[in-house]
């Protein structure tokens, strides 16, 4: 990375440590940190794909500017987790079964919403927590056995499809963002399907690069970029993140602190 987007990942980075002592400041400097969280570095992280970093903030900045709210869901997601363990277990058997018999090496994570994404939805969409069908997500993050992007591109789609030879889809819910990666390079497919027990589950299927990519952002696609994978797309992915940095940030010339 050069020393601009450096900055900007150490920037993100000693904001959310700041933020993670947040109570320990003067309350208006806590309303200026829960401020500029949002306006700033919240889209800041979006936008460069720093996902982990997006969510923490969002979930502190809704645990202090609406505790109650965030406590609710933060406890009904915790409870759903728990007592849908055995049943997400069932989900997955069949799924995982059917890939062994196919040969494919392949890691599976379980999550549930942010409760800050759970909240966003309900006051954007005005739903309530129950009419939320993709609160539950099993990933399944396979290791493909070919170095040829378009191959390993392609085992996502057979994989996606075993899911739905044993799962019905839900109509409209399927997102393709590996035919068509997001800008700031995020590759993945998304369906929700009906387990027999009528739960909706969102899979995801990625392979350790999109993972890879997915988690750590920006800085895990030019890491890849030294491997097999220099392309026309890398190009238009750097293109793309000069010109996020240049209408995102301020100053970056600066010394102040809040300039990055």
């Amino acid at each position: 990375m050069d020393d601009r987007r450096i900055r900007v990942y150490n920037a993100l980075a000693e904001r959310l440590e700041s933020m993670r002592r947040i109570d320990g400041l003067p309350e208006a400097e806590r309303e200026r940190m829960l401020s500029q969280a949002m306006e700033l570095f919240i889209p800041l992280a979006h936008r460069l794909g720093f996902y982990w970093i997006k969510s923490e903030m969002e979930n502190i900045w809704l645990s202090k500017v609406h505790p109650a709210e965030y406590n609710d869901i933060a406890s009904r997601t915790d409870a759903m987790l728990t007592g849908r363990a055995r049943e997400l277990d069932d989900f997955i058997e069949p799924i995982a079964d059917a890939l062994l018999q196919q040969d494919y090496r392949f890691a599976i994570k379980k999550r549930i919403k942010t409760p800050y994404s759970i909240w966003y939805k309900m006051n954007t969409k005005h739903v309530t927590f129950e009419e939320i069908y993709d609160l539950l997500a099993v990933r399944f993050i396979y290791a493909p056995d070919t170095d040829d992007i378009e191959e390993e591109r392609a085992q996502a789609y057979a994989i996606c499809s075993t899911v739905t030879s044993i799962y019905p889809p839900m109509e409209g819910r399927f997102r393709d963002w590996v035919s068509h990666p997001k800008e700031n390079g995020y590759e993945a497919l998304h369906t929700t399907v009906l387990s027999k027990s009528g739960l909706w589950v969102e899979v995801q299927v990625r392979s350790r690069r999109m993972d890879d990519i997915a988690e750590h952002g920006i800085a895990a696609h030019w890491a890849y970029k030294n491997a097999a994978f220099i392309s026309e797309a890398d190009s238009r992915l750097d293109r793309w993140l000069t010109r996020e940095i240049e209408s995102v940030l301020i100053n970056t010339d600066s010394d102040e602190t809040d300039k990055i």
